[in-house]
């Protein structure tokens, strides 16, 4: 059976969705056959498509600590549904051009009783440090593992 995952995003300026991109990139790298993972712009939100997803990465860029509205719009309407989310693992990642603080974000997703996997990944700019690549290839292979 095939595994869903959305990488959902917003990007105002393309450094978010550059770095969505280069993670869908190395999703695509690490999973097995038979899963499929697919970008979702935050603005063209796919409801039903994200209820019967098997896991999520989710990027924003970071506003004062917070996520962006189209992100925040996410979590608004699947709260409702969070009994049947629950337990779905996700990982985030946050783009900055100051503070990478990614704690509202991270809370928004345990406001959904999603399983969060592995430290979030904050990029400053677009620029993904080896560091964070090593991150980000470390929680997907432990969401691989967990669907």
């Amino acid at each position: 059976m095939t595994k869903n995952v959305y990488l959902v995003y917003y990007s105002k300026t393309g450094n978010t969705k550059k770095i969505a991109e280069e993670i869908l990139e190395s999703f695509s790298r690490l999973s097995p056959h038979g899963m499929s993972v697919r970008l979702m712009d935050a603005r063209e939100l796919d409801f039903a498509a994200l209820k019967a997803a098997d896991g999520y990465v989710i990027g924003t860029p970071n506003y004062f600590g917070a996520p962006s509205g189209y992100v925040k719009i996410f979590f608004d309407e699947l709260f409702t549904e969070r009994a049947t989310l629950k337990g779905r693992p996700v990982f985030c990642f946050v783009s900055h051009g100051g503070s990478g603080d990614i704690k509202r974000l991270r809370s928004m997703c345990d406001w959904l009783e999603l399983k969060t996997v592995g430290p979030a990944v904050a990029v400053r700019g677009a620029r993904i440090s080896s560091t964070d690549t090593a991150t980000i290839e470390t929680n997907i292979q432990e969401m691989i593992k967990l669907l």
